[in-house]
């Protein structure tokens, strides 16, 4: 039973009606699909028993084992399975136009059933491969006849079942890897840190309890924000760590930073601007750069544009001095990568 394009798209949960033939060949096919697990499983048990050297226990297995390929063998070209052994053997051979790559596998099984010998350890071995190779065949003969012989509407039903189901899996996997891929090229600016470290030579690791932040105000996203940074107390620093962000691929762009003491007085101020030679200006203050890299074209006096590469970008910048500083108020503005400041 082919599939029609339309069928694909035409939704329906109820199983089809079917004949009653066809009713016979479902119950069929449970018979010889629950028939084939209880086989390989005696098969998987069989490998244990040799894989422990049990041959005893092993022997009691090979006689009902080859019975279940017989039988199955014989539900598989409709002929009666319900047969004791000497039936059993001469329903086989009544079996015409066998396959010659399930003939000899067959004469051996025959034989097993008709055996009443002990094998022994090497013998169980080849049996024990025998087996499950001639499971294997008949299994790949079962998928045959499901989809010949022994399709029916409900097998068609399945079948467009199984294809609306991948096709929505692949919609929607394609929808949420798009979605994600978007949302890590594109991310949306978050309220992230932004971090200022007070170095000294004392103290020149990057410590928490040497900085101060503020929250990134995403309702300003792309507009000029001064945010204020204030230390518990005042702190020593000879150069300073400013981390714009948290997010990587974050567009960021910086006006003024300014330091004052204790006393509320301006100590410290620097624009970032660029120069006349297209570097940046007091470029003698600028320390390393981490995970930032220049963004949009240089002209002189317009501010430095930075975008984020990674999730601790970090610039450092340096004092003509050290000295004492209890606050500071940096001018920086954040919008998303694909956007552009106006």
């Amino acid at each position: 039973m082919s599939i029609k394009i339309k069928e694909l798209f035409t939704l329906s949960f109820k199983k089809p009606g079917l004949s009653q033939e066809e009713s016979g060949l479902e119950e069929k096919k449970k018979a010889v699909s629950e028939k084939l697990e209880a086989a390989f499983s005696r098969a998987e048990s069989l490998e244990i028993l040799n894989a422990n050297s049990k041959w005893e226990d092993a022997n009691l297995l090979v006689k009902p084992l080859a019975q279940d390929c017989l039988k199955l063998y014989l539900m598989l070209n409709d002929k009666n399975p319900g047969l004791e052994s000497n039936d059993l053997q001469k329903a086989v051979a009544e079996v015409t136009n066998v396959p010659a790559k399930l003939k000899l596998k067959l004469e051996y099984i025959l034989n097993f059933e008709r055996s009443t010998s002990f094998l022994e350890a090497k013998d169980l071995e080849r049996t024990e491969g025998l087996f499950t190779s001639f499971l294997n065949d008949l299994e790949r003969l079962f998928s045959k006849k499901k989809r010949a012989e022994w399709n029916t509407a409900l097998s068609k039903q399945k079948r467009i079942w199984n294809l609306q189901f991948l096709t929505l899996f692949i919609v929607l996997f394609s929808v949420s890897s798009g979605t994600f891929y978007y949302k890590i090229r594109f991310p949306k600016l978050a309220s992230t840190d932004i971090r200022i470290y007070a170095l000294n030579e004392e103290n020149p690791g990057v410590r928490l309890e040497h900085s101060a932040f503020s929250k990134i105000n995403v309702s300003e996203n792309g507009n000029w924000v001064t945010y204020e940074f204030i230390w518990d107390a005042p702190i020593l620093a000879g150069q300073l760590r400013i981390d714009p962000t948290e997010q990587a691929r974050i567009r960021i762009q910086l006006k003024e930073l300014q330091l004052f003491d204790e006393k509320g007085s301006l100590v410290f101020s620097h624009s970032f601007i660029w120069g006349a030679d297209l570097l940046p200006e007091n470029k003698f203050q600028y320390g390393s750069i981490h995970e930032l890299k220049n963004s949009g074209k240089p002209f002189p006096g317009k501010e430095i544009e930075l975008e984020s590469l990674g999730t601790d970008p970090a610039l450092h910048l340096l004092l003509p001095r050290s000295q004492k500083i209890k606050k500071a108020t940096l001018v920086i503005r954040h919008t998303e990568i694909k956007n552009q400041f106006k």
